[in-house]
């Protein structure tokens, strides 16, 4: 009998763009997305008969590109949809989620110190997470969580709330720049801006003047013809 997967092996560390080679994309893409896909599908009828759970252990990067990171979080990014695929795939008797850590252990090499301090400088809760943190949410989503599939948990101390994806600020003024280009009235004021709406609404009425005697004078031309014949 089986009813659950965590799917929980993981490879990790940087593959800068210049540096990175086909046997480190297979080696991230094999732990992080192939390794889980297959043990899911050969646990599927097992899981089924149970109406077990699956568990994948995902990563907030997954959502947000990590530097020099690529090809991990390329992976990791696979397994967040794979885990939302397989939920609409074995619904209803198996039920699969994902849980995505933060700060809760530092890898074996890419991050200095400077660089562990400023990440929980910008993390809700100001610390790192523990294994137990992730453990507690896995088991949640296997023994308790009966009525949710196709989420993936957050369990990062509030780090991705800092992380929310957003344009540089060059290129946010750039593009209201020249969205305000389009639209002349935007860049006068308010005074300006008055005037030239009294002046389009004087304009209206004196366009529609003009229509309304044409319409007149080809009225009185038509009864004229009309009366002559």
């Amino acid at each position: 009998r089986l009813d659950a997967l965590v799917n929980n092996a993981s490879a990790f560390y940087p593959t800068p763009i210049g540096v990175a080679t086909p046997s480190m994309w297979d080696d991230l893409f094999a732990a992080n997305a192939r390794a889980p896909f297959f043990l899911s599908q050969a646990a599927v009828p097992h899981l089924k008969a149970s109406r077990g759970a699956i568990v994948n252990l995902v990563d907030i990067y997954a959502e947000k590109p990590l530097k020099n990171h690529t090809v991990y979080v390329m992976a990791k990014a696979a397994l967040a949809m794979m885990t939302m695929s397989l939920a609409r795939e074995l619904g209803p008797e198996i039920r699969v989620n994902g849980v995505a850590p933060g700060a809760v252990l530092w890898p074996d090499q890419g991050k200095s110190e400077r660089e562990k301090t400023a990440l929980l400088e910008s993390t809700a809760l100001q610390r790192t997470g523990a294994p137990e943190d992730v453990a507690e949410a896995v088991r949640w989503l296997l023994q308790e969580a009966r009525y949710t599939t196709g989420q993936i948990i957050r369990v990062d101390g509030g780090r991705a709330l800092n992380m929310s994806p957003r344009l540089p600020t060059s290129a946010r003024t750039r593009s209201a720049s020249r969205w305000i280009r389009r639209r002349p009235a935007l860049r006068r004021p308010a005074a300006g801006r008055l005037r030239l709406a009294r002046r389009h609404a004087l304009q209206a009425a004196l366009r529609h003047e003009r229509r309304r005697r044409r319409l007149s004078t080809r009225w009185g031309d038509a009864r004229a013809r009309v009366a002559s014949d």
